[in-house]
């Protein structure tokens, strides 16, 4: 319900991404509903110059810092 304004709202006002500044941060207290709502993201999206990063524990963590330095227009996250 939230991901089409979001993304909607981002194309329409395009900015020069910062790294390590995304322009939205979506928090869910779930690593698999953070996974779904980052692949509707990837799907509702895949036509727009938008980026995005999913991030959460358990995982290595370079990775996940290295997509944010290379700047990302939305981050979805899950705390711990």
């Amino acid at each position: 319900a939230f991901a089409l304004p979001i993304l909607q709202l981002l194309d329409a006002r395009p900015k020069a991404r910062t790294p390590g500044r995304p322009r939205v941060l979506i928090l869910t207290p779930t690593r698999e509903l953070a996974a779904q709502i980052g692949d509707n993201i990837a799907l509702y999206g895949k036509h727009l110059k938008l980026r995005h990063t999913v991030i959460f524990g358990g995982v290595g963590q370079q990775p996940q810092v290295d997509r944010l330095a290379a700047g990302v227009d939305i981050v979805v996250a899950t705390p711990g």
